[in-house]
């Protein structure tokens, strides 16, 4: 480049809107390979810079053809950092064959051109322009080869849907974007009649097969699947869920499958999953066995402060000797959910003893007031979610007297406080 052209160069990009217009207007007017230079030579320097350049990047595309030969030398004179600007243009000028050519550069060792050949990629229809999405299937970005897929499924392209299953079940694919571009394509693969079954089927599957992590990923695509057995699975993987968060996941899936379950524990499941504890308890004795597994799986969960206060009061509103039994079982799990359990008995005693057995009755009014000491988690001090470990202890003493409190009533004699042990 002559003198000229290298200061309109550097006035097309710099600070001044009015003399980067200006440039831009100059550079153009120059004609021939000489402008062609300056303007690519123009839009690599503004983006390196973080400079806007689609005015410059018109006035490139708008020398239509005449550009290809200036831009083909361009893709490959200049460093791998420049190319995808390169490149956007040549397509824009060249159309859909010089777009599947550039397929090509799937073998590109540097990231960013190959992730900017997609986008003109992408606009190239038909088979040619599938095959050359398909180019980048085993690339060794992450985030294209999820970009692919998704570009692919929404194509209909069968190949889209074992590549977005690879995606996101990969467990080294870690940032969200780069498997949830092929969450996004499996949910658009299922309304297309030639793969949709089929489809739904690998996802059904590979949601049997996967560990808690990746179901995570895949729960919502069972829900929507419309396959006959997506309540089922997804039931029983709500069953298994080890926390509130995952059974959460699960529910919303189910939620989106279209129709909520009937059975009654799992409905109770169902309701539990969605935080609704109220309507989990509407069910009454049904809902009592799936609470107190629920109180005793997700109790290591660092979200079961969502719960803490909600589901022993929800236990409490079923009252009756059944929830009692469960309640004094779940007991002898760990501390924190022995915590939960006497909140509910003492629900229960203090606002209908009557229903509750004396056996029941017995066993609580022999707690002693002081227990051994046990480990809760709370949140730590540090300004973000770690969690740290404390020891603690728990009072049984004001259960005991409400439960001798009852006794005495019925005239019955009241037994000997013995320690309440827990395996810690």
């Amino acid at each position: 480049m002559d003198g000229l052209v290298r200061r309109l160069v550097e006035k097309a990009i710099g600070d001044s809107r009015a003399e980067r217009e200006q440039a831009v207007n100059e550079l153009a007017a120059l004609g021939g390979q000489r402008a062609l230079d300056g303007l690519v030579a123009a839009v690599c320097a503004g983006d390196a810079r973080n400079v806007d350049t689609w005015r410059i990047r018109n006035a490139v595309i708008a020398f239509g053809e005449d550009a290809r030969p200036v831009l083909r030398q361009a893709l490959q004179s200049r460093p791998p950092e420049e190319r995808g600007a390169v490149l956007i243009m040549l397509a824009e000028v060249s159309g859909g064959d010089a777009a599947l050519a550039l397929a090509a550069l799937s073998s590109d060792p540097n990231v960013t051109v190959r992730r900017r050949a997609l986008g003109p990629l992408s606009c190239v229809e038909g088979p040619r322009g599938a095959d050359a999405l398909a180019a980048y299937a085993n690339d060794t970005d992450d985030g294209i080869r999820g970009e692919v897929a998704e570009m692919l499924c929404k194509r209909g392209d069968p190949r889209g849907v074992d590549l977005a299953l690879a995606a996101i079940c990969n467990m080294n694919v870690r940032q969200f974007n780069d498997w949830h571009s092929a969450v996004k394509g499996l949910r658009a693969s299922f309304g297309f009649a030639g793969i949709g079954q089929d489809a739904a089927e690998k996802v059904l599957a590979a949601f049997e097969a996967a560990d808690k992590e990746i179901r995570s990923r895949l729960d919502d695509l069972v829900g929507i699947s419309g396959h006959p057995r997506a309540q089922e699975v997804l039931l029983d993987a709500l069953r298994d869920a080890e926390s509130e968060i995952e059974a959460a996941g699960i529910a919303n899936a189910l939620t989106q499958s279209g129709s909520a379950p009937s059975n009654p524990e799992d409905a109770v499941w169902y309701w539990m999953g969605l935080g609704r504890w109220e309507e989990a308890a509407t069910w009454g004795t049904a809902a009592v066995a799936p609470m107190t597994t629920a109180l005793r799986r997700w109790a290591h969960s660092k979200a079961r402060v969502r719960f803490k206060d909600e589901l022993p009061d929800a236990l409490a509103r079923i009252g009756g000797a059944q929830v009692i039994g469960h309640l004094r079982e779940a007991m002898l799990s760990e501390p924190w959910v022995a915590e939960q359990c006497l909140r509910a008995i003492a629900n229960i005693l203090e606002n209908s003893a009557s229903q509750v057995s004396v056996e029941d009755l017995d066993a609580i009014a022999a707690m002693r007031a002081r227990t051994v000491d046990g480990l809760r988690e709370v949140p730590a001090n540090t300004g973000d979610c770690d969690w740290e470990t404390i020891p603690y202890r728990l009072d049984c003493g004001p259960i005991a007297e409400l439960a001798r409190d009852e006794l005495h009533r019925r005239g019955l004699p009241v037994p000997r406080r013995r320690w309440l042990l827990w395996k810690v």
